[in-house]
C-alpha cells in the first residue's frame, strides 16, 4: 500500500501547527501496514499514555473475566459498598437502576470525569498514599448524572474497573498489569511510575494557548 500522500499531509500538518512530536501507526486485519514516525526528539524518548491506559485497564479486568473470577453483570456494590444506595447528582432522587461493571466499561454509568471535586482532593491531601480504591470510594457518594445505561459520558468509570481489579486480583493496579500485560508482550519501558527515571525521557507536554503552541509547566 501507497502512503505517500498520507505522508506529505502529516508533514505539511506538523509544519503548520508546530507539533513537537507524531506518530502514526495504520493496520490492515492483524499487520501494521504503515508505521512512521516525525519527531525532533531523540528515538528512545517515552510518551506519556494518558487515556490510552484506558484500553488497557479494560484488557486486564477482561483477563479477569475470561478466569471466571468477575462477570461485566456483576453489580458494582458487590466489590465496592460505596456505591450501593445511589442517588443522582443534586438530587435526594433514588439511581433505579443498579450500576453494574458493563455500565463502567461502556462509559454509560452516570459518572462525570471531575478530577478535581472536592471529595477526591480531601482523600489525596490527606493520605498521600491513597489507593486507587481508596479514591474511588471518596467519590462514590457524589451521586450519578443520569440513570446508568441511559445515556453516555466520558468519565471515570475506567478508574472504577481499575479499582475492581485490585480488589479481584488482590494486587496493586500498577503490579496487575505489569506481570500480566506488559512483562508477557515485553513492553519493557511501559509503567504506571512516575519517577525521575521515567519522567527525564518522557516528551514534554503541550498545549495551545490563543493560538500558540507553549510548553506545560505541570507534571501529569
Amino acid at each position: 500500500m501507497e502512503f505517500k500522500n498520507t505522508e506529505n499531509f502529516i508533514i505539511e500538518k506538523i509544519k503548520e501547527l508546530k507539533l513537537p512530536y507524531f506518530k502514526c501507526v495504520v493496520t490492515k486485519g492483524n499487520k501494521i501496514v504503515y508505521s512512521s514516525r516525525f519527531s525532533d526528539s531523540g528515538k528512545n524518548d517515552l510518551l506519556k499514555m494518558y487515556s490510552m491506559s484506558k484500553p488497557i485497564t479494560v484488557v486486564a479486568f477482561m483477563q479477569l473475566v475470561e478466569k471466571g473470577l468477575v462477570d461485566v453483570d456483576d453489580e458494582v456494590s458487590k466489590y465496592i459498598p460505596g456505591f450501593e444506595n445511589l442517588k443522582l447528582k443534586d438530587s435526594d432522587l433514588p439511581v433505579k437502576t443498579p450500576l453494574k461493571i458493563h455500565h463502567l466499561l461502556t462509559m454509560t454509568s452516570g459518572l462525570d470525569y471531575n478530577l478535581f471535586r472536592p471529595a477526591i482532593l480531601k482523600c489525596t491531601n490527606s493520605n498521600k498514599n491513597a489507593s486507587t480504591l481508596d479514591i474511588v470510594s471518596c467519590f462514590a457518594k457524589d451521586g450519578l448524572l443520569f440513570e446508568p445505561g441511559s445515556l453516555f459520558n466520558y468519565s471515570l468509570s475506567i478508574d472504577v474497573v481499575a479499582a475492581i481489579i485490585e480488589i479481584v486480583s488482590k494486587m496493586k493496579f500498577s503490579e496487575y498489569v505489569k506481570r500480566n500485560i506488559f512483562d508477557p508482550l515485553g513492553m519493557k519501558n511501559s509503567t504506571f511510575k512516575n519517577d525521575k527515571s521515567y519522567s527525564n525521557k518522557a516528551i514534554k507536554d503541550f498545549f495551545y494557548s490563543n493560538g500558540k503552541l507553549e510548553k506545560s509547566s505541570g507534571n501529569y
